[in-house]
C-alpha cells in the first residue's frame, strides 16, 4: 500500500511540473512560409521578429513583420546557397545596437584533398541596409602549401627498465 501511494505522489508531482503554458494565447500569430525548419530560431529585432530557416535552399532568414504577418527573405552576402550550411542555427541580436549576428557551422570547404569544417558568421547593421553583410570566418584554414609531418615517438614502458628511461 505504501509503494502505490509513493507511485501515486511521484506521477502526480511529475505531471504538476511538466505542464506546458503559453504566456500569450489570445494575440497569437501563425506565420505560414514554406522554408525547411522554418521557426528553428526566432528573435525579436526593432518592430519585428528575425526567423531562421536553417535547411532552406533558397534563404536561411527571414524578417517578418507580427502586425502584417508576412515574411521576406534576408539577402546573405548576395550568394544562394545549395549545400545545407546551417545558416541561422544561432542568431544573437544587440539591444543596444540592433545588430543581428547569424552563424552557419556547417559550412565546408575543400584544400587539398581535405575537407574543412568551419562556421561563418554574417553581422548585419541595425537595419538590414548594408549592400553586404560583413563576413565574420573563424578558424578559416586555406589550402596548406605542404602536407604535415607527423613525428610519434612509441614507449612501450613494460619493456624498459628504470635505467633505459634515463638513456632515452
Amino acid at each position: 500500500m505504501d509503494w502505490c501511494l509513493f507511485i501515486f505522489t511521484y506521477v502526480i508531482a511529475v505531471l504538476i511540473q511538466s505542464h506546458g503554458f503559453n504566456i500569450e494565447t489570445e494575440r497569437s500569430r501563425v506565420l505560414n512560409v514554406s522554408a525547411e525548419w522554418f521557426g528553428h530560431r526566432v528573435m525579436q529585432h526593432s518592430s519585428g521578429i528575425i526567423v531562421s530557416a536553417p535547411l532552406d535552399k533558397s534563404s536561411n532568414l527571414f524578417k517578418c513583420s507580427y502586425a502584417s504577418g508576412s515574411c521576406s527573405p534576408i539577402n546573405i552576402d548576395g550568394v544562394t546557397r545549395t549545400d545545407d550550411w546551417g545558416m541561422g542555427l544561432s542568431l544573437a541580436v544587440s539591444p543596444t545596437t540592433n545588430q543581428l549576428l547569424a552563424c552557419a557551422p556547417h559550412l565546408a570547404h575543400p584544400c587539398g584533398k581535405n575537407m574543412y569544417l568551419n562556421s561563418v558568421c554574417y553581422k548585419f547593421d541595425g537595419k538590414f541596409l548594408t549592400p553586404a553583410p560583413q563576413n565574420i570566418t573563424p578558424g578559416y584554414q586555406g589550402k596548406v602549401a605542404q602536407q604535415p609531418r607527423v613525428c610519434a615517438i612509441l614507449v612501450f614502458w613494460s619493456d624498459l627498465g628504470p635505467t633505459s628511461i634515463k638513456n632515452l
